[in-house]
């Protein structure tokens, strides 16, 4: 019986492969494959979380509809956990909703960083996922997963 264990090694380095062809894609426009969109989206997601910055930086470098697909994403993968962090912080920097329009959404993120109490809840956050290191390994091992399911 062939061993189906892999280490976290070979995991991310089969994330970083496909990531990293990603990054270096001679046409931007062309089209991504359904696994570079997933593996763009949730690294992109990963690195910030990963980074020790607030859940702002994360914001700020996603567009609202990626922010919408993230934690779906995240869910469609198995990385549970990692979605419901994703999920808390959404709800606590957009109580009501994330804007439609880029405009609202990057006049709400500039608002928020001024807000103390809003940027502590989005710090614990990050402080809670960055502690739970199993929520962080979760995330690659479910995308490792995905993509040798889906390529």
């Amino acid at each position: 019986m062939p061993n189906t264990h892999r280490s976290q090694i070979d995991d991310e380095a089969l994330i970083k492969s496909i990531f990293t062809d990603e990054l270096i894609r001679r046409d931007p426009e062309a089209l991504r494959t359904v696994v570079e969109e997933m593996v763009a989206r949730i690294v992109q997601y990963d690195l910030e979380i990963g980074s020790g910055e607030d859940f702002i930086q994360w914001f700020r470098w996603t567009s609202p509809s990626e922010v919408r697909q993230t934690s779906a994403s995240l869910r469609s993968i198995g990385a549970a956990k990692s979605a419901g962090i994703c999920e808390k912080a959404i709800q606590v920097a957009f109580p009501s909703g994330i804007p439609e329009s880029l405009t609202a959404y990057k006049e709400h993120l500039y608002a928020l960083q001024y807000e103390p109490a809003h940027k502590k809840q989005l710090q614990q956050l990050v402080r809670l996922a960055k502690k739970q290191l199993p929520v962080l390994n979760e995330t690659t091992t479910c995308l490792a997963m995905w993509i040798r399911e889906h390529q």
